[in-house]
């Protein structure tokens, strides 16, 4: 199991509620990387790499009982490649949660899910800074935590960049067993992010559309990250 071992570490007020989710939501995002890049990973390998990625989350209500809450998050990894075909081609990866609560039935539902297969683009800010804007488009497959009831997403993401710059870190530990050994890796992951506007057309075949959320309940994202990654066999 991935276990978080750092803390957000940011330059402005911890008590941020709005920057605590925000926290919450990268975390999401670079533990479900982190399973890609972990599962592909060669042992005793060293290596950094630099990416760009975008967060949104917003909550809405869609009819007069069921209220969604939408988290996507997309990211372009330039990492070096661990095949053996020596392919630097950046990464692309998208993820996404999708909740809902019925206050009629006293029902909720949770599904996640990722993907490669979409559009990536992006805008890139200066040096070591978070991009302009990312725009990525496509459909990620869902799967319900609790019923496996399968569900698609399609959507359509543009994040752009206001405001200043906030840095935080992170540590993520993970052991995978391997026969009679085991491959544990280790990932630092130092990230500068802004503030951005989000712009969203999403749709799921069980929800139907699902409209951007209200500025209250609605956050936006974008980050230039570093990772330094060490596998070790043992």
């Amino acid at each position: 199991m991935l276990r978080v071992l750092g803390i957000v570490k940011e330059t402005v007020v911890k008590n941020s509620p709005v920057l605590r989710n925000i926290g919450r939501m990268w975390v999401m995002t670079g533990l479900l990387g982190f399973a890609s890049i972990s599962a592909h990973a060669d042992p005793d390998r060293t290596f950094t790499s630099a990416g760009m990625a975008g967060v949104y989350q917003g909550a809405v209500a869609i009819d007069s009982c069921t209220t969604v809450m939408l988290t996507i998050g997309v990211a372009e990894d330039g990492r070096p490649s661990v095949n053996a075909s020596g392919n630097n081609a950046p990464t692309p990866s998208a993820n996404a949660a999708l909740r809902s609560f019925n206050s009629c039935t006293n029902a909720s539902t949770f599904a996640f899910g990722n993907t490669q297969a979409f559009q990536f683009s992006a805008v890139k800010g200066g040096p070591a800074q978070p991009p302009r804007s990312i725009t990525a488009s496509g459909t990620i497959p869902l799967t319900d935590a609790s019923t496996n009831i399968t569900d698609n997403l399609t959507f359509q993401l543009t994040l752009t960049q206001f405001g200043g710059i906030i840095s935080h870190r992170a540590g993520i530990h993970d052991t995978t067993p391997s026969g009679n050994s085991s491959v544990t890796t280790h990932l630092q992951e130092d990230s500068q992010f802004s503030f951005a506007n989000p712009s969203l057309y999403a749709v799921s075949q069980i929800f139907g559309q699902i409209p951007l959320g209200t500025s209250s309940n609605t956050v936006g994202t974008v980050t230039y990250f570093r990772l330094h990654t060490v596998t070790i066999s043992q």
